[in-house]
């Protein structure tokens, strides 16, 4: 445990008694705290941000570019399909014959 001197308690107020003032006002914040707080953008971040933004599409562009190179060698490489030739129009179906009926393969009454 820390040692705490004479003229003070623990929380940081004097002892009774003492000759100096309490201290009542919190420490200002950290001016990163005020930045998070606020969402202020110093002129590094906007800086930085413009630099990854830059970046970004520069990177964009370069993936765009070799996937149109790699779609036109495919296609130079890959060899032309012929055209294709008119068929003739499909012949109309002749119409089925009625299906014939057997004679004779049962035997019916009239047969005995």
């Amino acid at each position: 445990m820390a040692r705490v001197p004479e003229n003070e308690t623990p929380a940081g107020t004097p002892a009774p008694g003492g000759d100096k003032p309490t201290n009542d006002t919190p420490p200002a914040p950290p001016p990163a705290a005020e930045t998070v707080l606020n969402g202020a953008e110093t002129e590094e971040t906007v800086k930085l941000r413009a630099e990854l933004d830059a970046e970004k599409s520069a990177r964009k562009k370069a993936e765009t570019l070799a996937a149109e190179k790699e779609d036109e060698v495919h296609r130079l490489k890959t060899p032309a399909t012929p055209p294709a030739v008119a068929r003739p129009a499909a012949k109309a179906k002749p119409e089925p014959k009625p299906s014939r009926v057997r004679v004779g393969l049962f035997r019916t009454e009239d047969q005995d």
